[in-house]
């Protein structure tokens, strides 16, 4: 089995899996610790992530597979290209992503990808 760029190496990931996921799906939200904001602005060559939220809706999708769907809010900061001043923008981007595992397991580790 190949590996997707989505490893369990991220800087943020929580792991779901189809057998603890009711019928009925269950909402997660996610708040991002100080660690793992720090490795995500690294990783992504920012000054830093001051805030990092996602409410997610996780439900079952074709018997062994999940579907999350939801809104990831983050507070970045990098800095400006002519003055070198940090400054902050607020990002909010919607979620819609499907995993299937033959394991019958996911991670939801994509937000290691803003």
């Amino acid at each position: 089995m190949s590996q997707s760029p989505h490893t369990a190496s991220s800087p943020l990931s929580r792991p779901a899996s189809v057998a603890a996921t009711p019928p009925e799906g269950l909402e997660i939200d996610i708040v991002a610790n100080d660690a793992e904001r720090a490795a995500l602005a690294d990783l992504n060559g920012l000054v830093a992530i001051p805030a990092l939220t996602a409410k997610l809706r996780v439900k079952r999708w074709r018997g062994e597979g999940l579907e999350v769907e939801g809104e990831v809010r983050a507070t970045v900061r990098q800095n400006c290209v002519v003055t070198l001043e940090p400054f902050d923008a607020e990002i909010v981007s919607p979620l819609h992503l499907r995993f299937r595992s033959e394991e019958h397991t996911s991670e939801l580790q994509s937000l290691a990808y803003l």
